[in-house]
């Protein structure tokens, strides 16, 4: 695999991982039972901090793909806090 190809599996794994986080914090926000509230919260924040700390610095997005990871993982911070997450 050339490095372009890496690079770009690298970015499509984090947009993915974007998805399936937001996914548990819509989860966490909708159920009925209070344990899938906080595993998926807790999943989701998670996921936040190893997307943003360990993926994203291992991968060069392009401009757009940056734009697209930086919207989506301030949806997933805005959306943990509404959930009762602080951060520092």
């Amino acid at each position: 695999m050339d490095p372009f190809e890496l690079n770009n599996t690298k970015v499509e794994t984090v947009l993915a991982d974007l998805e399936l986080a937001l996914t548990m914090v819509e989860i966490a926000g909708t159920s009925a039972d209070p344990e899938i509230r906080k595993r998926d919260r807790a999943n989701g924040r998670k996921a936040y901090f190893q997307i943003r700390d360990k993926l994203l610095p291992l991968c060069s997005p392009d401009d757009a793909q940056r734009r697209e990871i930086d919207r989506k993982l301030k949806d997933l911070r805005t959306r943990l806090e509404g959930l009762g997450e602080t951060f520092a």
